[in-house]
C-alpha cells in the first residue's frame, strides 16, 4: 500500500507537473518536481521490501 501511494503521489507531484508546465503554460509546481521523483525513487525499495515481507 505504501508503495502505490508513493507511486501515485510520484506521478501527480513529477508527471502532471511536466503536464501543466507544456500544455497549460502553468508552472507553479516546478518546486514539487523533485519531490515527485524522490517519491518514486523510494516507491521502488519499498514495494521490494513489502514483497519479499509477503
Amino acid at each position: 500500500m505504501a508503495a502505490g501511494g508513493l507511486l501515485l503521489l510520484g506521478m501527480v507531484f513529477f508527471s502532471f507537473n511536466i503536464y501543466a508546465r507544456q500544455l497549460l503554460d502553468f508552472d507553479a509546481f516546478r518546486a514539487l518536481v523533485p519531490w515527485g521523483g524522490g517519491a518514486w525513487i523510494v516507491a521502488w525499495p519499498v514495494a521490494a521490501i513489502g514483497f519479499t515481507r509477503r
